[in-house]
């Protein structure tokens, strides 16, 4: 079940983001692009292989909110989804993907 609108890798991961794996997002049947409406009220999110990236939140506190949510939908921390919480400068590109891409 695939439901990615557009695969398009991340020109940084945001600072305070949430790094998703693809597969809890099949296994528990939600659409990545309605979880970052509902996460963060806009329809982008990025994509690594093998994972989704939405960010960046803005405060804390919005992380700990998007963390609650996801664990509410039936995923575990850190073994469906992980916080990023790096500032990286303008000179330097982080990127991330999955050691068992789908």
């Amino acid at each position: 079940m695939q439901f990615r609108a557009e695969n398009r890798p991340p020109p940084n991961i945001p600072y305070l983001s949430l790094i998703v794996k693809n597969d809890a997002l099949e296994r528990l049947e939600i659409n990545d692009v309605e979880l970052a409406t509902e996460l963060l009220n806009t329809n982008e999110c990025y994509y690594g292989t093998g994972l989704v990236i939405y960010g960046p939140f803005f405060g804390a506190e919005a992380l700990e909110v998007a963390i609650l949510t996801l664990t509410n939908k039936g995923m575990e921390y850190w073994d469906d989804f992980f916080d990023f919480q790096v500032d990286v400068p303008d000179w330097a590109v982080l990127s991330v993907t999955s050691s068992h891409p789908l």
